[in-house]
């Protein structure tokens, strides 16, 4: 019998890392919730166990999922330390960088995402902290041979002599056939404020999460759960 595959992710990952090993055909059951920290942090002390609960349970742990920015709280795993535990098992790493991947354009908030470079795929959702329209999802995997498995040659789609004009496909980049120039969007943005616009931005806001969390904090019916570490934070009204 083949060992059962397993993923790892976060207990606070967000629901399409589940709906993912559903349409793998896994079963949303494939993946296991890692213990987190006061801050909502996977620890790297559960995934380790966890990874070595597999091994010793005869299943494959196939993948590590790291989130760089929780969907509520803005949690960023310790991604340096979930690389190298899933290195050592000889995992997939993928970040899930969809909310927090925007810290890279400030020079304040980019440290957050240390061992970043280490993943084997990233995901970025540019409709949040890119100022984009919806459709402006990302991912990026390290090695170009990993889309090997979607090379198609169509004459009507991806004809030999476009390429060699310099006109390359998307075919092979996307599950998808038929598709906008998404990219277009980003491109313009990036020329008109660059990195250095869009971190003022990012900036900006972490600075009203800041001072949203200070007025919590000294509020005497208020009670703040963690200090902002995005541009989110949780808090609750303390009744009488």
């Amino acid at each position: 019998a083949f060992p059962r595959p397993r993923i790892l992710a976060s207990a606070c990952a967000h629901f399409s890392v589940q709906r993912a090993a559903a349409l793998l055909g896994l079963g949303e059951d494939a993946v296991l919730p890692v213990p987190v920290d006061r801050r909502l942090r996977m620890r790297t002390d559960a995934l380790a166990a966890a990874l070595t609960g597999c091994v010793r349970r005869g299943e494959l742990p196939v993948a590590v999922v790291a989130t760089a920015g929780t969907t509520d709280t803005g949690a960023v795993d310790p991604l340096r330390a979930c690389a190298a535990l899933a290195a050592e098992h000889g995992a997939w790493l993928h970040v899930d960088a969809a909310y927090g991947g925007g810290a890279l354009l400030s020079d304040r908030l980019a440290p957050l995402l240390d061992g970043l470079a280490l993943a084997d795929s990233v995901s970025l959702d540019w409709h949040k902290l890119g100022w984009q329209p919806a459709a402006a999802g990302v991912f990026l995997v390290r090695r170009s041979e990993t889309y090997a498995s979607l090379a198609r040659r169509a004459a009507y789609l991806n004809p030999a002599d476009d390429e060699e004009a310099g006109y390359p496909s998307l075919l092979g980049l996307s599950l998808r056939t038929t598709r906008r120039a998404d990219a277009f969007k980003i491109a313009v943005t990036l020329r008109t404020l660059g990195r250095e616009g869009l971190g003022r931005l990012v900036d900006a806001c972490h600075d009203l999460a800041v001072a949203g969390a200070r007025t919590v904090r000294e509020h005497p019916r208020l009670e703040l759960h963690a200090e902002p570490v995005l541009t989110a934070f949780l808090f609750r009204y303390l009744p009488a």
